[in-house]
């Protein structure tokens, strides 16, 4: 949002629109080890692998599929 917010105030943009995607897009990080530092510490231990990131992951993943398609239908259109 820090990158992004000076640059759509510029070009005209809706501020909370963009907000609204950037948090969401890094908010999809479920499944990968590099979803934020704090995982690639825990997976450098070796006590967790890749495939306990896809098992744990994929679950949240499908629930934050869902909740953004809920949220996209009716609270949106409430914003804009």
């Amino acid at each position: 949002v820090a990158v992004f917010g000076p640059i759509v105030l510029d070009m005209g943009g809706n501020p909370v629109i963009t907000g609204i995607m950037t948090s969401i897009a890094s908010a999809f990080a479920y499944l990968t080890i590099v979803a934020s530092p704090t995982c690639m510490i825990i997976h450098s231990t070796g006590l967790i692998t890749s495939s306990d990131y896809l098992k744990a992951g994929w679950k949240l993943f499908i629930i934050s599929v869902v909740l953004l398609l809920l949220i996209s239908t009716f609270y949106w259109p409430i914003l804009l």
